[in-house]
């Protein structure tokens, strides 16, 4: 068995295991990785100052893989109410709405950097349709716009009160004109 990672590496832990005290999302950099027998046993100093070490048999799932992944990148999902010491690099796409671009660019404590597809914004822009190619103010415009949209999705909970309130009040209304007829 090799070991799939090596000393200096950063990680994060993809399982709580609070035996050993650490969590689902936890990061660190591996300190040591140690061949025993059949076992790998990993050292990983966390982000918050612990060091930790466990074999790999004992944070593996039921087909043997390891709970434990590269952390150079991440998901802006993953990284909400992270922070982020030094810079963050951010690949910008569409699919991202108001919230998810404000978490991505606000992880940082230095300088965040935004990489964005030119192609895919002149196809959000429109003006590619019409075989125009956008320049760049029509391009900060475009992203603009795809960075303020909210994609929320609301409960179905939610339309049905706002529906209730709605016919509240419009028979509120018809009752009012009743009255004053």
């Amino acid at each position: 068995m090799r070991a799939p990672f090596s000393k200096g590496e950063r990680v994060r832990f993809t399982k709580n295991d609070y035996k050993r005290d650490f969590t689902n999302g936890e990061q660190g950099t591996i300190t040591q990785v140690l061949q025993q027998g059949d076992d790998i046993r990993f050292t990983v100093k966390l982000d918050s100052g612990r060091t930790v070490s466990f074999y790999q048999s004992d944070y593996s799932d039921e087909q043997g893989r390891l709970q434990l992944v590269q952390a150079y990148a991440c998901t802006v999902y993953s990284s909400q109410g992270a922070t982020i010491d030094g810079d963050t690099f951010v690949l910008y796409t569409t699919a991202m709405d108001r919230v998810a671009s404000y978490v991505a660019g606000s992880r940082h404590k230095d300088s965040c950097y935004w990489f964005v597809n030119g192609q895919e914004l002149d196809a959000q822009s429109g003006q590619a349709d019409k075989g125009q190619t956008p320049d760049m103010a029509t391009r900060l415009k475009t992203l603009a716009r795809c960075m303020s949209i909210n994609k929320h999705k609301a409960m179905a909970s939610e339309y049905i009160a706002e529906q209730q309130a709605e016919q509240e009040a419009t028979q509120q209304i018809t009752n009012d004109n009743e009255l004053a007829a």
